[in-house]
């Protein structure tokens, strides 16, 4: 059997993982590993949706004429240089031919499982998922927590939710760098589209917005069938 390759959500919640699980843990540059876990993380979020002219040059002055800016497929991208140093680490051990399966032990909410869901796409990465779901961090909690791995396909119907936060967080950021360039129309845009974005978290907060998705997919399974 292969190893089991653990993904925590930063380096201390990693180093607290190797306590309660089996085995001495080599230190090696981005991971800890045993003889049956090895254990990695990321720093917060290492991976990003593309800026709008990394899809076509023409975005990278907008106008009124090009919006909306909906492509085929959002782009995934590494964020920085240091995020990539740890991005590649973590793909090495996605791709590692003795990892058997993945642990989800990124935080247990929305943007944790945002984290883990990117970084796992950005890789390329095929390997079935498990998922870590922790409400405390003592020993004891930890390892009950192992004990009880879910399949992480129980876990995925509010990604839409957070897919749609993500970009309406991007909208808000935009709207500010563009009032900060001097750019009017930009900042009247994304500002603009920032007080939707607002408006539907509100609308759509953390139990909303996963009720509204299966409300929604209950609909569309009952019109289809």
């Amino acid at each position: 059997m292969g190893k089991t390759l653990v993904i925590a959500e930063k380096p201390s919640v990693g180093r607290d993982l190797t306590k309660a699980l089996p085995g001495a843990f080599q230190k090696h540059e981005g991971y800890l590993e045993s003889e049956t876990h090895v254990v990695t993380w990321a720093v917060g979020h290492l991976v990003q949706l593309a800026e709008p002219d990394e899809y076509d040059a023409k975005y990278k002055k907008w106008r009124m004429a090009d919006l909306p800016i909906v492509p085929d497929r959002f782009k995934l991208v590494v964020r920085d240089e240091r995020s990539r140093k740890q991005m590649t680490v973590i793909t090495r051990m996605l791709k590692r031919d003795d990892v058997s399966e993945v642990v989800n032990a990124c935080d247990a909410g929305r943007e944790g499982e945002l984290i883990f869901a990117w970084t796992f796409e950005k890789a390329g990465a095929k390997k079935p998922v498990r998922r870590l779901w922790l409400s405390s961090m003592t020993g004891a909690a930890i390892k009950s927590a192992f004990s009880s791995l879910r399949p992480a396909s129980e876990f995925e119907p509010p990604q839409p939710v957070q897919f749609a936060q993500a970009i309406g967080f991007g909208f808000a950021i935009i709207g500010a760098t563009g009032y900060l360039a001097g750019v009017p129309v930009l900042g009247m845009v994304a500002t603009a589209a920032a007080l939707v974005a607002a408006f539907l978290n509100a609308a759509f907060g953390l139990c909303l917005g996963c009720e509204v998705y299966l409300l929604l997919k209950r609909a569309t399974t009952r019109t289809t069938a």
